[in-house]
């Protein structure tokens, strides 16, 4: 049976897997001198025992995973009177709180022995067909997925039917062991529970809601799209990993702040990551009441680090007057699925030889005032806004009709809710 055995003061001290430290007489009896235990601060991997009622000096410990994502544990030679020692352990990973790698012991019938080896390291996703593990010494070892394309290894849900807030990822793995002569497949346990950011490499799953909680970090590109952020392993694949499900809303600029105008909120999360947006039309179909918007966005960085690189963005929508409101809503239509959101965009109708526009401002520099504009039809073919904005128009001081002037609709949300402002008369052209 796998065990990891140290050379101290002229004695081997055996590991065993359910947690005992035994040594061997000339006989072959066995005899337990103490309990061992993998717990010890995160900037190292060590072990730690008791031997004959005492506290044993700890001991370091290289782990990494082999190809069959078992566990291999080496004592350096130094600390094991010149030889290295090493083991190949029976067991299965095991990620459950967040923070390390916890891998249980088996002993040689499979069954688990109540020992289990924590691993402490940094965890990241490269491309999505292994989850790399940093050590503490800075060597990295690697668990591989079960997927060697990498797409059906990691999964990215809300922790919605839970009944708790953040998000999911889990990661699709298996370790195999030999057991009795035979290849048995045990199926890693590896779920992390956390929130979503992004930085300078791109996203970043913070895995855990309580400070100082491990980040796993996600390389790759993203963009923005109706149902939240789709996710690419490969920099230039157009295929989607996964899609981390949330939603994009138009920000007004405040506190003298005119370029942040975009607002990211992940589902079922507090977390709502500021960007800036520039859009404009890309596609409007036949029957004017169904656009595209697209372009490139920004996220915003957190304090000190640099900012993300701008990535694309296009998002389905859909508008139509209510309470006496233009209201941009995401069309999930062509998405097969997700949640309805209003898309907050206020700005100003304009009315130009019986066509209706609407600008959005979505950012203003020194240099320059970019606009998104949104066509709207004719007010004579479409029945519902000609009768609204004829209402809004015989508003006017003079109680004419006249399709030269501009009012200025905006909408204010309180409490997320929609309110409906009296249109404004602002100067005519």
């Amino acid at each position: 049976m796998p065990n990891l055995i140290l050379n101290s003061a002229g004695t081997n001290r055996i590991f065993r897997p359910d947690g005992n430290v035994v040594t061997v007489d000339p006989n072959g009896s066995e005899t337990i001198r103490g309990q061992w235990t993998s717990a010890s601060p995160r900037d190292a991997n060590r072990i730690q025992y008791d031997f004959d009622g005492a506290d044993a000096p700890a001991f370091d410990v290289d782990y990494s995973f082999n190809d069959n994502n078992q566990l291999v544990a080496t004592i350096p030679a130094a600390a094991n009177g010149g030889t290295d020692s090493t083991c190949v352990f029976l067991g299965s990973i095991d990620i459950d709180d967040n923070h390390d790698v916890k891998y249980k012991l088996f002993d040689e019938q499979g069954d688990w022995q109540r020992a289990t080896i924590v691993v402490h390291g940094d965890l990241s996703f490269g491309q999505l067909d292994q989850l790399t593990v940093t050590l503490p010494d800075g060597k990295t070892t690697a668990i591989l997925g079960d997927d060697s394309t990498g797409r059906t290894n990691v999964q990215a849900t809300s922790n919605a039917e839970k009944g708790a807030a953040g998000s999911v990822v889990a990661f699709s793995a298996t370790t195999y062991n030999t057991i009795n002569g035979r290849e048995r497949s045990d199926v890693a346990a590896i779920l992390f529970t956390g929130d979503w950011g992004v930085n300078e490499n791109g996203l970043v799953f913070k895995a855990g809601l309580t400070p100082g909680a491990m980040k796993i970090q996600f390389g790759g590109t993203y963009k923005g799209i109706t149902a939240g952020l789709a996710y690419y392993s490969k920099g230039g694949d157009q295929q989607i990993a996964f899609t981390i499900n949330g939603k994009h809303q138009f920000k007004s600029p405040s506190g003298g702040d005119t370029s942040v105008n975009w607002l990211f909120t992940v589902e079922n999360s507090n977390t709502a990551l500021a960007a800036v947006a520039e859009l404009g039309i890309t596609h409007r179909d036949a029957a004017g009441n169904k656009l595209t918007l697209g372009g490139k966005f920004q996220f915003v960085a957190q304090p000190g680090q640099s900012a993300p690189p701008k990535t694309e963005i296009s998002l389905d929508a859909t508008y139509q007057t209510k309470g006496g409101q233009l209201v941009f809503s995401a069309d999930f239509t062509n998405t097969g699925g997700g949640f309805g959101y209003n898309l907050r965009l206020e700005g100003t109708y304009q009315l130009r030889n019986g066509q209706v526009s609407f600008a959005v401002q979505l950012q203003k520099t020194a240099t320059s005032d970019p606009q998104l504009t949104v066509s709207l039809g004719s007010v004579f073919t479409n029945k519902n806004l000609q009768a609204h904005l004829n209402a809004l128009l015989t508003t006017t001081p003079s109680g004419k009709i006249d399709y030269s002037l501009n009012f200025d609709i905006r909408a204010r949300w309180v409490n997320g809710e929609l309110m409906a402002d009296p249109p404004k008369q602002v100067t005519a052209s």
